[in-house]
């Protein structure tokens, strides 16, 4: 596998076969609520191993003992656990485990979509641009086609997912409401369309 940079902790890439991104996420919570070390990041990825669908990895503190993924909703997942030595085990079926693969080298090349990370609970409903990445591991706002964001006000509908762009985390943003005010590109709850690129 190929990453971006060393890996500090222990990675896991799960795949279910989750068809849409919100399904994605649910699974994603449930490991995360059960996981036996502190998550340090949770991502969503689109996968297309063996087709097109949604996985997910957890980045850990600590190590992760065979059969530590105890949430009943990924019973039946494929997983991959990619150690910092680079040592690579399997557990679960093999069924999914292309795309849990699939995953794990999206993750490692720096990429992916986050949704849990340090400080998403401090970004409530209104919060400055300029303080995001002072409050939470968020790097850099970007405004999406030019869209000004220095000394903006970020609405984040309670729904802020940053994309690993090269290992960091970017938030793309928008207009919103009215002049000096911004969104999160990513809208909660999107229409069945635009699933596959969210």
């Amino acid at each position: 596998m190929t990453r971006t940079d060393s890996l500090r902790g222990t990675l896991v890439a799960i795949d279910a076969g989750t068809q849409d991104r919100d399904g994605s996420e649910h699974l994603l919570r449930a490991a995360v609520d059960t996981s036996t070390s502190p998550v340090l990041l949770a991502c969503t990825h689109f996968v297309d191993a063996p087709s097109q669908h949604w996985a997910m990895t957890l980045l850990l503190e600590g190590d992760v003992p065979d059969g530590g993924i105890t949430a009943p909703e990924l019973a039946d997942a494929s997983v991959v656990v990619v150690q910092g030595d680079d040592s690579t085990r399997h557990q679960g079926p093999a069924t999914w485990r292309a795309g849990a693969q699939a995953a794990a080298e999206q993750w490692l090349a720096g990429s992916g979509r986050a949704v849990v990370f340090d400080g998403w609970d401090r970004l409530g409903a209104t919060v400055a641009v300029d303080d995001v990445p002072t409050l939470s591991a968020i790097e850099q706002v970007v405004g999406v086609a030019g869209t000004p964001t220095a000394g903006r006000v970020l609405h984040t509908r309670g729904h802020v997912r940053p994309e690993r762009v090269g290992g960091r985390l970017l938030l793309h943003v928008r207009p919103f409401l009215d002049e000096g005010s911004v969104a999160p590109f990513e809208v909660p709850n999107p229409t069945p369309c635009c699933v596959a690129h969210g």
